[in-house]
């Protein structure tokens, strides 16, 4: 095969072909479609997708002014990717959801948190400048 660089050749690692980033991002930004996403997230209380969930469209700098606790054990992405926090107004830890494996987080070790405590959330735009930093 040949790129506008000269000859490519697919790579592969232990798991399988490896994804180029962009198409990654395309993905989680404009679907299959290569329409927009709307972005729509559900938090759940309870692990597997259990007990009181919390719909989310939009920013939300303090999920307990939604009356929601702050105690997150699963997350299903139906839209776009987001990123969790730890804190109120997008502090602390933070936790990348996005649509890979169908965006199902079925428990808060599936996004590599230690605890199950989330309290702000948005979602990430292609144009805004949200950077996800180490704690």
């Amino acid at each position: 095969m040949s790129g506008p660089l000269g000859p490519t050749r697919a790579h592969s690692g232990p798991l399988g072909p490896r994804r180029k980033l962009g198409s990654v991002l395309q993905r989680a930004f404009y679907g299959s479609s290569g329409k927009p996403l709307r972005f729509q997230v559900t938090l759940f209380e309870q692990r597997n997708f259990a007990g009181r969930r919390l719909d989310l469209s939009s920013d939300c700098p303090r999920i307990s002014d939604k009356n929601f606790p702050e105690r997150c054990n699963s997350v299903q992405v139906e839209g776009g990717a987001w990123v969790g926090f730890e804190h109120e107004n997008y502090r602390g830890r933070q936790y990348l959801w996005d649509m890979a494996d169908r965006g199902e987080y079925n428990c808060y070790d599936k996004w590599c948190a230690q605890a199950d405590h989330v309290s702000s959330v948005r979602p990430v735009k292609q144009n805004d400048n949200y950077e996800l930093t180490a704690a």
